[in-house]
């Protein structure tokens, strides 16, 4: 029986293991900002701004958006999910605003290239190292490495950053897609988690992320649960706007 419940007890105490809880703000050129708190263990992934949260599981292939006001969530197999996000932004666009191309078309490919540079950044108690990040020699975004936050062995990256372009409804268009699904990418990342990213919007203006918050910790599973007592919808539902 001794050995039954120390079996149990190190089942638990393996499934809590590691995990990084980080909190993040977010200035954005129109004045705005925003705060989040993602958590990330085991190849899961769940980060919660304003009364809204996305859990991605790529283990079990599934991605989730939970809304607190009205208590309610769409989601399920996350190809499903990105399907019909896909076709609901089709829908609302004009062929000159199809961010997707006529058929799908894909642009050329630009070279990606990253330079270390000398500046350092530190939040919460993380030292990070900046890199330039450069698509056919011009400046697209700047990083902030932290070798000692590793967040990013917790999950797959590369599969990450293409879900949430995938949810974004850029994938395979624009510079961000190309910059962040490429190798040399990819690699920095594996690094270390981005402290500080700064890169700027479609307009041209500058957005810049920063961590306030990163701390390791055990992560129970019902951390990337659904909450009970929310009712499921589909995605035009879930995006009308409340009344």
């Amino acid at each position: 029986m001794r050995l039954l419940a120390c079996g149990a007890a190190l089942s638990v105490a393996l499934d809590l293991e590691g995990g990084w809880i980080i909190e993040e703000t977010t200035n954005y050129a129109v004045g705005e900002k925003s705060h989040s708190r993602i958590t990330i263990d085991s190849q899961r992934y769940k980060q919660q701004t304003k009364g809204e949260t996305l859990i991605i599981d790529l283990k079990q292939e599934t991605v989730y958006f939970v809304r607190d006001s009205d208590k309610s969530y769409f989601g399920g197999r996350i190809d499903e999910v990105a399907a019909e996000l896909r076709k609901n932004a089709m829908s609302e666009m004009n062929e000159e605003d199809n961010i997707f191309g006529a058929a799908g078309a894909v642009e050329e490919d630009k070279t990606i290239l990253i330079k270390k540079l000398k500046e350092r950044f530190v939040a919460s108690g993380f030292s990070g190292e900046k890199y330039l990040i450069l698509a056919n020699g011009e400046p697209k975004k700047e990083l902030f490495i932290a070798p000692k936050l590793t967040a990013y062995n917790e999950i797959d990256p590369k599969k990450l950053n293409e879900i949430m372009l995938w949810l974004s409804g850029s994938f395979a268009t624009s510079d961000q897609t190309r910059i962040e699904l490429s190798d040399e990418y990819i690699g920095l990342i594996k690094q270390g988690y981005p402290i500080k990213t700064i890169e700027r919007d479609p307009g041209g203006g500058l957005i810049q992320t920063a961590v306030v918050k990163a701390e390791q910790k055990s992560v129970a599973s019902e951390e990337f649960a659904l909450p009970k007592g929310y009712a499921k919808t589909n995605s035009e539902e879930f995006y009308r706007p409340l009344e």
